[in-house]
């Protein structure tokens, strides 16, 4: 019965950082079209950009962009 609970436990994560990965690239997305629109400032992009990098720590970011 523990066995089924790591199971379910170890998919739940799973799911969870892909869902992390998938949001800090839709997220990274946006920003540069803002950035590149003049909605916000390079100054700006830089701050977001730090602070979702704590948020999300992408590790499969650079293969999902």
């Amino acid at each position: 019965m523990d066995t089924k609970k790591n199971e379910v436990q170890a998919a739940t994560v799973t799911e969870e950082y892909l869902r992390n990965e998938f949001d800090y690239v839709i997220i990274q997305q946006m920003l540069s079209k803002m950035l590149e629109k003049r909605l916000i400032t390079l100054d700006e992009f830089n701050k977001i950009l730090a602070r979702n990098l704590e948020t999300f720590s992408p590790e499969l970011a650079s293969i999902m962009a």
